[in-house]
């Protein structure tokens, strides 16, 4: 059975196959064993030919190829289905993975045939609960770590771009470690870290949490136009409404700011930022708001709903006074 790489992460997404074909080189003799194929210059006979050899003093065969499914050419459904009627004659000396750098069509027949659990693996944009540990431990992979602080104005700066994120903590390493330190601090961000096109998400963030339906479009606007990727912007409106929803909730319970940030496993500053903005908001305009977003977020990961046409209205729903 073909193996099958795809979504929107395309940072992880070549990580995974490094990983893979490292792994490989190391057991079939290096290079000599596998063969790239891509998209707008697939053929079947090169398919055939690539799957049909025998590998070179190694055991098994590698064959990568890259934008198939989302590959645009007049001859797709007939080599959709010449490559679906291959798979029971693949030889079990070739491995073969198809590699896609975004979300195909997941209605072909060729698509529901490759989705299948341990076989096939969908690779989003990070969330950003998930980004901030994903700092701290590339951080310490670079020799070095990363302060609180420091981390979250790096989120802001960057935001889900790993490939920048990277490059940016490689960079704040280098100069830390050059000031004799081994900690990136808020400061070292400031000077050596641009933040991307003044695109801030979190200034859409508070003008959608606000209710400000004029600006939350216009941010909205600036950060697509800025080339932020729209799963991203979603997954920051979740994560925002659930750290408001805690906030509200434990702050009912007449916790202080520092036992809240214990509790809900944020920093002080979020928990500012969000109680300035609970005089918006009732418990059950909350509940409402954040099972509209949970289901919204069912429909996109399940490739129902396209982010791109999802965003604005929810925003016009949320800012809107019975949302």
């Amino acid at each position: 059975m073909p193996y099958l790489f795809y979504g929107d992460n395309t940072y992880l997404i070549n990580k995974k196959l490094n990983e893979w074909v490292l792994k490989f080189k190391k057991t079939q003799f290096g290079d000599l064993n596998i063969s790239y194929l891509e998209g707008e210059s697939f053929t079947f006979e090169d398919y055939t030919k690539a799957i049909s050899s025998l590998p070179f003093l190694g055991t098994k065969r590698l064959i990568i190829i890259k934008s198939f499914l989302l590959c645009k050419k007049e001859k797709d459904e007939l080599l959709r289905k010449q490559v679906l009627e291959s798979f029971p004659k693949i030889p079990e000396t070739s491995i073969v993975l198809f590699v896609e750098e975004g979300i195909p069509d997941m209605r072909t027949s060729l698509f529901k045939t490759l989705n299948k659990p341990n076989f096939c693996f969908r690779l989003n944009l990070i969330s950003p609960e998930r980004l901030g540990p994903w700092i701290e431990n590339k951080a310490r992979e670079e020799g070095g770590n990363i302060s609180p602080e420091a981390r979250a104005k790096l989120q802001v700066f960057v935001g889900s771009d790993l490939w920048r994120m990277e490059n940016e903590i490689k960079k704040l390493i280098l100069f830390v470690k050059s000031q004799k330190r081994t900690a990136i601090l808020p400061d070292d961000v400031e000077k050596m870290v641009k933040a991307e096109n003044g695109a801030n998400v979190f200034q859409f963030i508070d003008a959608v949490a606000q209710g400000d339906l004029k600006k939350s479009l216009l941010a909205l606007h600036n950060l697509t136009d800025a080339g932020e990727e729209e799963f991203y912007i979603f997954s920051m409106i979740v994560y925002q409404f659930r750290n408001l929803f805690f906030v509200f909730e434990l702050d009912s319970h007449g916790l202080t700011n520092q036992n809240i940030a214990k509790e809900a496993r944020l920093h002080p500053f979020v928990i500012t930022k969000n109680k300035s903005l609970l005089r918006y908001y009732s418990r059950d305009k909350l509940k409402r708001i954040y099972s509209k977003l949970l289901n919204i977020d069912r429909q996109i990961k399940t490739g129902a709903l396209n982010p791109n046409l999802a965003l604005p209205l929810l925003t016009a729903q949320i800012c809107k006074s019975d949302a």
